[in-house]
């Protein structure tokens, strides 16, 4: 794990030994890693070569507001799905012009949030989506703006559950009504066509499934100029896998080299949207074991505080 060590017997992080973080603070206690969270970030920031890049953070992989704004301060944006996080992402003095609202749920109320913060884009994901942002756009007097999440087809991540660019998958539209969505922006004069986005999955370990995703975005892309649209980027999403044992991963230079060679001489920004290959062993549960109680140990920490272990032998 980055940054985190032993050294003659006992855990440190960075340069700080996990004993002394117990004695001040308490357990259970979550410690991260700053180092490790700038250095994962900039494997995306400076990846960039041929094109205009943006790395907004997917704020659900890790929302503390502290650690935040040290990917603020690594020139990060955020990729949320709520107005809490759209709150915190703000609280962390985001650039309202690097956030990206995701997620198939946004309420009108939510959606009010983001306009009135001038953020970036919406992600919309649904044609019942698309109208309820333009009514509230249109009570606002003000004009929303509007990527619209396609669907490639594109069988891909770690875990039958964390698969999202299927045609059944509920995320997403297919491309043909990302065509008429896409028309219907362009005929209002509450919504503004800026992008287009699709997020294939979670923890993909191989180029093959991102490639194909991208081709299939230039193609609609080509397709959504021919109604007259002018779009600022194109929105990959995240997903990129990471080691929890002995897996083999891409690394974000790759990705990001693959993306730029399929996208070549395009005009448009590319954003990525990392969220676990940027925090996943930047921090650690601090607990004390309290009683020993035949082949089990009892911690001061439980489920509540780290869940996904739990359930680690039905997924990945």
């Amino acid at each position: 794990m980055d940054h985190f060590n032993y050294q003659q017997d006992l855990l440190f992080a960075e340069e700080v030994p996990l004993s002394k973080i117990a004695e001040q603070y308490g357990t259970p206690s979550y410690v991260y890693s700053r180092a490790t969270l700038e250095r994962h970030a900039k494997a995306y920031t400076e990846s960039f070569n041929s094109m205009d890049g943006l790395v907004c953070f997917s704020v659900k992989a890790l929302s503390n507001v502290a650690i935040l704004k040290v990917l603020k301060q690594c020139g990060c944006g955020f990729d949320i799905v709520s107005g809490g996080e759209l709150h915190r992402a703000l609280l962390a003095g985001a650039d309202p012009q690097k956030i990206i609202f995701s997620g198939v749920g946004k309420s009108k109320a939510e959606m009010a949030a983001g306009i009135k913060s001038n953020i970036l884009s919406f992600n919309v994901e649904s044609k019942s989506e698309l109208m309820a942002l333009e009514e509230v756009a249109k009570e606002m007097n003000a004009v929303a703006p509007v990527a619209i999440r396609f669907n490639p087809g594109v069988d891909a991540g770690g875990h039958e559950f964390t698969k999202t660019g299927r045609k059944s998958d509920k995320f997403g539209v297919s491309i043909d009504e990302t065509m008429l969505l896409t028309a219907k922006c362009i005929q209002s004069k509450s919504l503004n066509i800026v992008g287009l986005t699709c997020h294939i999955g979670s923890q993909i370990s191989e180029l093959e499934k991102f490639s194909e995703a991208a081709t299939q975005s230039l193609k609609l892309l080509l397709e959504v100029e021919k109604l007259g649209a002018e779009l600022n980027f194109i929105d990959m999403g995240g997903g990129l896998g990471v080691t929890y044992v002995d897996e083999k991963t891409v690394q974000p230079y790759e990705l990001i080299k693959c993306y730029e060679e399929i996208f070549r001489n395009r005009p448009e920004r590319l954003i990525v949207e990392p969220g676990r290959s940027i925090s996943a062993n930047a921090g650690i549960l601090l607990t004390k074991v309290e009683y020993k109680k035949n082949d089990f140990l009892i911690t001061d920490a439980a489920m509540n505080d780290l869940l996904r272990p739990s359930f680690v032998s039905g997924s990945t």
